[in-house]
């Protein structure tokens, strides 16, 4: 399975790591995109999650502003 994981205000990418980390080893994978999220480019961050995603079924994971 593709799953996308965005972060929430004022955090990065990074703080979802170990989450990414244990979806990898089950089998899935995984893009934990970070953006700027006092301006976020819209267009970039749908971009990149068409990008990875395609015409697969996927999951977002979003944490706060990322959902």
């Amino acid at each position: 399975m593709k799953i996308v994981t965005l972060h929430g205000l004022y955090m990065h990418g990074i703080f979802l790591i170990p989450l990414c980390e244990r979806l990898e080893k089950q089998g899935h994978q995984v893009l934990n995109l970070s953006y700027n999220t006092l301006n976020p480019d819209f267009d970039e961050i749908n971009a990149k999650i068409d990008a990875f995603i395609g015409q697969a079924p996927a999951i977002l994971i979003g944490h706060s502003m990322g959902g």
